[in-house]
This record gives structure tokens, sequence and C-alpha cells, in this order.
């Protein structure tokens, strides 16, 4: 029977074993009839039901006592997990800022294609290549004619 099994049926003996509606109670022997009402226990079977409730409640002492241990280190786990936590949060914070500080003091980085010098160099080309063309046509009509 398990320690709730155990506390159940021990309360609910209680009532028997210490509830007697007569003040005063005392052994019958076969055909001896009953002063009082109540509920008629066997004296082996009233010594088992005692010894019963004793140990369920030095069970429910025990699980009392290993429920405050169990406390006591979760108690003890939870605030070193709060320390860890607030360490991690630390940490990430210094590298929020750091890669916030890195982000705005480094320049950004312009592709080659976008550079003025490369811009400014096939513009130039460009230029010179259409002057050229434009020349050669006209001097090509002029010719023709």
């Amino acid at each position: 029977m398990t320690t709730c099994g155990k506390a159940i049926s021990a309360m609910l003996c209680l009532l028997v074993l210490y509830g007697f509606d007569c003040p005063q109670s005392f052994f019958l022997n076969e055909g001896d009839t009953a002063t009082c009402t109540g509920i008629l226990v066997p004296e082996l079977q009233l010594s088992l039901m005692r010894e019963e409730i004793e140990n369920t409640e030095a069970d429910i002492e025990y699980c009392k006592t290993q429920r405050v241990l169990d406390r006591t280190e979760f108690d003890v786990r939870l605030s070193q997990v709060a320390k860890h936590l607030a360490v991690c949060e630390t940490e990430i914070d210094a590298l929020r800022a750091t890669a916030l500080e890195t982000a705005n003091l480094a320049e950004p980085e312009v592709p080659w294609y976008e550079s003025v010098a490369f811009v400014v160099s096939i513009t130039a080309i460009i230029s010179v290549g259409l002057a050229v063309g434009f020349y050669s046509l006209a001097d090509h009509l002029a010719e023709q004619e």
C-alpha cells in the first residue's frame, strides 16, 4: 500500500479507534453484551491498525522532512541559476555594446564597382570612346559627300 493509501486508511480508522461512543472501552468476551454503541474490533486487528497508524504517521513526518530538504535544495539551485542568468545577461549586454560601438566606428565598405576611382575611370573611357566614335562618324560622313 502506498503512503497516500496508508494515510487515507489511517484517517478513516482514527474515527473508529479514537472516536468511541463509550467513555470507557473494555474488552468483550464471546457472548458478553456491549453496554454502549460502537464498532467491535478484534484485539489483534486493533493492534495492527494502531501499528499501521503509527507507521503512517512516521511516514508522513519523513515526507514532511524530505519536502523541506527538497525545497531547500530547490532554493539553492534556483539562486545558482539566477546568478548564472545575471552573468549571462551582463555578458550579452557587453557584447551588444561592443557590437554597437564597432558598427558606429567602422567605415562602411564600398564595393569595388561603386568606388570613386572606378566610376571616374569608366566615365572617362566611355567619354573618350564616344568622342572618338562621333568624330570618326562625322569624318566618314564628310568623305562620302
